[in-house]
């Protein structure tokens, strides 16, 4: 995979005259037609009905027909990639009948020779490209494996596609499982030895453009890892024809913030594990295995340091994952009838379960059982039919709800649980579950009337548009502060274009202004933090830049200034 596609997620480019079929085009930034390139749709709620597509000469194509609902594209080319700066931070979705466009950028290339300290090269050893900041120079929150290779007979390995940002290159250690080609290497069981002759603490970073060739020698330094071994409590063995659900068991950095390690289990060795090449370092190691019906099991973080020695015998127990259900229901409004209510409605509406954890949380005992990477994460269902949805596979904590509507014209109009009599909000506070357990209850109401605005965010003369700036709504109206499904906020492209749509129609007040980081270096939510939020409509307040938005209405061309940042 070289690319995938990043355009903003519910905004195609038009809706195609075949409505059964997904169609568009692939160009790079400068209009070129890519005929090189593939397209891969598939469900966005999983299974395996995808289709694998090659552009025509003029960079068109077209789906088969399509069952209704959610789909997603990525978009294949060698040597290419896409933006990584795009407005929306959410996968794209598209339904039968759209029609998108896709642009690739010329990706960077970094290459280079590994060599033992004789200066021999060293044939056919995996070599890896991590990238650990942005192409701004921000530290990612998780660092990750963006391109594995190996050397040829030279010792010359090749890195390419690769997008804008700031990389790490390493050699040797533990393969990533299904990334080499030639299975397990020769070079397991070492540390990664990092550009140029280095632990990860004194790597050499490697900045890189699009378009970019940059050279990076590794000398190997042939240094043994520690081994860690143990095995997995309470895994299922499925007898269910030849399918096999083994255990996937990962080592987590907890100072790169990084898989530094893999393996997997299952019955034929009774569910025991190894991870080799691990250097000295304070990990957590965690586990889980899926099942034919979505539903996995999973293990609590277990801390692990190791300091120059191997450390076997660890016990990992799995156990049931927690959910949240609920249904979504439509509200129809005769007089605005601009929800284009269609059957395939619920199909395409989107429920997102967001957990957020400080880093200030994320110390206390209560809370270190969940592994790192899941304790700031996304997962998504789509309703049935009848409007019915389970968020499976959640670890313990607290849930925002955010549901996507299916189209325009309808938005968000309340999240609550509980008796229809005596329904509870819990848009602003969320949803907490306990490991195991369902919530239930949840109803997510959308109403048929929404606003749309879009526009263009203006600069001084000289200036220009930094990546942080945001565009923000929030509620005119003071009662209305605490009803967070009134905040809205969109991140411009870089030309200072915006669209907010699904907009609760009424009066607000409007601001563009520098986002601020939480502290794992990402832009807070106006509906989710809720300083941020009070600070925001403080602002707003201050600028007294007022809009009122109509039933249905759609706004366009609307010109908003950028304000200037203010002291804390």
């Amino acid at each position: 995979v070289v690319a995938r596609s990043h355009a903003q997620g519910n905004a195609p480019d038009n809706k195609n005259s075949s409505a059964g079929v997904i169609s568009g085009k692939v160009s790079t930034r400068d209009g070129e037609v890519m005929p090189n390139a593939r397209v891969s749709v598939g469900r966005a709620s999983g299974g395996s009905s995808s289709q694998v597509l090659r552009v025509d000469n003029n960079g068109h194509f077209e789906t088969q027909p399509l069952e209704p609902g959610l789909y997603f594209i990525s978009v294949f080319a060698p040597g290419y990639t896409t933006d990584t700066n795009q407005p929306s931070t959410l996968p794209p979705y598209y339904r039968p009948g759209d029609i998108s466009s896709f642009t690739l950028i010329k990706g960077g290339v970094i290459t280079g020779t590994v060599k033992n300290g004789n200066g021999d090269a060293i044939v056919a050893i995996p070599v890896r490209a991590i990238r650990v900041k942005d192409k701004e120079g921000k530290q990612l929150q998780f660092s990750s494996s963006y391109r594995d290779g190996l050397t040829d007979d030279r010792g010359v390995y090749r890195l390419y596609g690769l997008p804008a940002g700031t990389y790490l290159v390493s050699a040797g250690g533990p393969s990533r499982p299904g990334f080499s080609p030639a299975g397990p290497s020769a070079y397991e069981t070492y540390v990664p030895t990092y550009a140029p002759s280095a632990t990860r603490d004194t790597a050499m970073e490697i900045p890189l453009n699009n378009g970019d060739e940059v050279t990076a020698d590794v000398q190997f330094r042939e240094e043994r890892g520690h081994v860690i071994s143990g095995a997995i409590a309470g895994a299922t063995k499925y007898e269910v024809g030849s399918q096999s659900w083994g255990v996937g068991i990962s080592l987590f950095d907890l100072r790169s913030h990084a898989d530094v390690a893999n393996a997997s289990a299952n019955s034929t060795n009774n569910f025991a594990f190894a991870l080799y090449g691990v250097p000295d370092g304070e990990y957590e190691l965690y586990a889980s295995q899926g099942s034919a019906s979505g539903n996995a099991i999973a293990s609590s973080a277990k801390q692990i340091k190791v300091q120059g020695a191997d450390i076997t015998g660890i016990s990992v127990a799995l156990a049931l994952a927690a959910s949240i259900e609920g249904r979504v229901v439509f509200e129809n409004d005769p007089k605005a009838a601009c929800g284009k209510r269609r059957a395939s409605t619920m199909l395409e509406t989107l429920v997102y379960a967001r957990r957020y954890e400080s880093a200030r949380t994320a110390k206390d005992a209560a809370t270190g059982d969940v592994p790192y990477v899941f304790r700031n994460s996304l997962r998504q269902a789509i309703p049935d039919a009848k409007g019915i949805f389970t968020v499976k596979n959640l670890q313990p904590g607290t849930y925002r709800i955010d549901p996507r509507e299916p189209a325009s014209g309808w938005y968000v109009k309340s999240i609550t649980v509980g008796p229809a009599a005596r329904p509870v909000s819990v848009a602003r506070d969320g949803v907490t579950i306990k490991s195991g357990e369902p919530a239930s209850g949840i109803t997510i109401a959308i109403a048929e009337g929404a606003s749309q605005l879009r526009g263009r965010i203006t600069v001084g003369e000289g200036q220009s548009l930094s990546s942080d700036v945001r565009l923000y709504l929030v509620p005119f109206e003071r009662e209305a502060a605490e009803n967070v499904l009134r905040f809205y906020e969109a991140r411009p492209e870089t030309n200072g274009k915006f669209t907010v749509d699904n907009i609760n129609p009424g009066k607000y007040f409007i601001i563009a202004k520098a986002a601020e980081q939480n502290e794992y270096g990402i832009a807070k939510s106006i509906r989710f933090d809720a300083a941020f939020r009070a600070k925001v409509l403080q602002d707003t307040q201050a600028l007294k830049r007022e809009i009122a938005l109509k039933p249905c209405e759609q706004t366009f061309d609307y010109e908003l200034p950028l304000t200037a940042p203010t002291s804390p």
